[in-house]
């Protein structure tokens, strides 16, 4: 019998204590078996962003846990970016993060067997 695996889209808006949920429950889902499919969008695009001037150290101290995030195989992290968005934006992401416009991300939601925003 084949292994089968689900896809969860996660989608994480908001900063703060919910930026740090998301990470955790992103995290936590390839344990299950799942693969991840994290789009970062609003205020939760700080977590995809390299922070050199402050020693690598972003939003709420999370690099740790966004780098273990971005070594997982399971994992894919996106960053939501539209015409008109800061031009800037993809030159300053995390190596391992891409950046994918609303169609695409909706695309991919789609096809997910589960979806969680937060």
């Amino acid at each position: 019998m084949p292994v089968t695996t689900c896809e969860v889209a996660l989608v994480a808006r908001s900063g703060g204590v919910e930026m740090g949920q998301a990470v955790a429950v992103a995290l936590a889902l390839p344990l299950g078996g799942c693969d991840v499919f994290l789009v970062l969008e609003g205020a939760a695009r700080e977590l995809a962003i390299q922070h050199e001037t402050d020693g690598g150290r972003g939003p709420d101290g999370m690099t740790e846990q966004m780098e273990a995030l971005l070594a997982d195989d399971g994992v894919e992290v996106v960053v939501r970016w539209d015409a008109g968005d800061d031009l800037a934006l993809p030159a300053r992401l995390r190596p391992q993060v891409r950046t994918m416009g609303v169609d695409e991300i909706e695309a991919r939601c789609r096809r997910a067997h589960h979806w969680l925003v937060m």
